[in-house]
């Protein structure tokens, strides 16, 4: 392989690395925000006191948890499943015909999920 290639594939990999691991750091508190404020709208009372007032009525936690989370879950999602499941393929482009099977199964799974889940949520706020 050319070393320009080789350079080429070292910076992806490291591109995709800091994607992967910042999407995911990210994805923990918005789903965690996300899961208060899904409470929120059960037991408007209980995330009042948890969250120290930062969600204090029904308004605020309808409107953050069926307006503003779903688009910044589902971008954060899409960018942190592109970039692991294509961190995943040297691991896969071995000899190991089967787990090239497996990955490629994953890969096509994963991008038919992500597809519709842009469709839905292109969807949502259209309508």
């Amino acid at each position: 392989m050319p070393s320009y290639l080789v350079e080429t594939s070292r910076k992806n990999y490291t591109l995709l690395r800091i994607l992967s691991i910042t999407t995911g750091l990210l994805l923990l508190p918005t789903a965690y925000i996300s899961i208060l404020s899904g409470v929120c709208l059960r037991i408007p009372g209980l995330v009042e006191t948890i969250t120290i007032g930062l969600l204090d009525g029904y308004p605020e936690c309808s409107y953050l948890h069926l307006q503003i989370l779903p688009i910044i879950l589902s971008t954060l999602a899409i960018i942190h499943t592109i970039a692991t499941i294509e961190l995943l393929y040297p691991i896969t482009s071995r000899d190991n015909r089967l787990l090239v099977l497996a990955y490629n199964i994953l890969r096509i799974t994963s991008w038919i999920l992500i597809v519709q889940v842009i469709i839905t949520t292109i969807a949502y706020y259209i309508t």
